[in-house]
């Protein structure tokens, strides 16, 4: 399976280089086109993602909820948003409007976030207004952001898997009046259904997918994100500086992104793309299955601060009410080497409360066990050698 997707990649890229260098398909007037298949196009917007090695965007966020044809703000957010290879940082200061189901007394709540993810990890700090003390997550799969990145919504496909347009079912179509090659596969998930998903790309615009839309069986539009004023940038790559989401029903929503500042294949330093957890963060850390306080622990552990082994997957949400980490009292952040000795220094703690853990004692026995074993490997092979030795004398005097 591996090798098979080898070399479909390696045939996509073959492909991508081929036609961009023969510069026949990019740059000719929509009536010259060359016909392609879905597989064809659908790799030429896919590798076009390998230009952008880095991107480093401020963007702002508004998102509106339609009922009964009324159109109310939702949300509204900055988002700082940092890629560098296959690590991202992002920080969000996101203000919803209207009542908040937790207290419905509160008609406006604001919250800050950061994430951190690559591909073994990810991390997140919240900062809570009614509850000060900041919270922290630690996992090995990619936590849930909050907004839509431009890479999403280039080539995040709605949530589905760029192979779908390998399938012979999958059409390919030449829009005369704008030139752009219109893509149409069925969805490869969930299993069974018959959702379609259909990508307009541009060929004059880096091959970038201009509108990517979910519809159902019948044809009906459910999910809808464009990538709107595609600008091209110094170094000649094309961005979308205003993309949306719009995911209708019976209360549509809809989200506007507008991209204010954009660096593109830029050194970003490693600092830009991860933070540390401040002094007082409540962290989960679900690799671990633990929860400590940062810089508390070094002093020493409360109970408090340590789960049971069967709650240490609890979510730590759960406060309503937020602020912008800008509205805080800075906290003095907490080394890493603090973190590493905290976590430790936790884990140690929560092992030795374990049913069955024996503390000191049970080391010991681990190591007492560790020569028994060693002890009957020897005396196994001894015995071996032994019983060897006599057939072979036996073999001797039998002839």
């Amino acid at each position: 399976m591996n090798g098979k997707r080898l070399l479909a990649e390696w045939r996509d890229y073959c492909l991508l280089t081929l036609l961009l260098l023969d510069g026949s398909l990019g740059y000719v007037q929509a009536g010259g086109r060359e016909p392609l298949t879905a597989e064809q196009v659908a790799a030429l917007a896919l590798a076009s993602r390998e230009q952008y090695r880095t991107l480093d965007t401020l963007t702002t966020h508004i998102g509106y909820r339609t009922k009964d044809g009324e159109q109310a703000r939702n949300t509204e957010s900055r988002i700082v948003w940092r890629m560098a290879g296959r690590r991202s940082y992002s920080m969000i200061d996101t203000t919803n409007y209207g009542v908040n189901p937790t207290n419905p007394s509160v008609s406006e709540t604001k919250f800050s976030q950061q994430f951190v993810t690559t591909t073994q990890w990810s991390k997140r700090l919240e900062q809570n207004q009614q509850s000060p003390r900041p919270r922290g997550i630690v996992a090995r799969t990619p936590l849930e952001e909050i907004g839509l990145t431009v890479r999403d919504a280039l080539w995040g496909l709605l949530g589905q898997d760029w192979t779908i347009f390998r399938d012979d079912s999958a059409t390919c179509t030449l829009d005369e009046k704008t030139g752009h090659y219109i893509l149409e596969a069925k969805n490869g998930r969930p299993a069974g259904t018959t959702d379609r998903t259909v990508v307009e790309v541009d060929p004059d615009k880096g091959w970038l997918p201009t509108k990517i839309a979910t519809k159902t069986g019948d044809g009906k539009t459910v999910m809808t994100i464009e990538n709107l004023e595609l600008k091209q940038l110094q170094n000649g790559l094309w961005l979308p500086h205003t993309y949306t989401f719009v995911a209708s029903g019976d209360s549509s929503y809809t989200e506007v992104y507008r991209i204010v500042e954009v660096e593109v294949n830029a050194e970003i330093p490693e600092n830009k793309l991860d933070f540390v957890f401040p002094s007082g963060t409540l962290v989960q850390d679900r690799i671990a299955g633990l929860r400590y306080t940062v810089n508390e622990v070094a002093e020493g552990i409360s109970d408090t601060d340590l789960l049971p082994p069967s709650t240490a997957q609890d979510d730590l949400s759960g406060d309503s009410g937020y602020v912008k980490s800008e509205d805080l009292a800075t906290p003095n952040p907490a080394s890493d080497e603090s973190l590493l000795a905290s976590a430790a220094k936790v884990k140690s703690a929560v092992d030795a409360a374990k049913p069955g853990h024996g503390g000191p004692h049970r080391q010991t026995v681990e190591r007492l066990g560790k020569k028994s074993l060693l002890f009957t490997m020897i005396v196994a092979v001894a015995g071996v050698a032994v019983v060897g030795y006599l057939c072979w004398k036996l073999i001797r005097r039998s002839t």
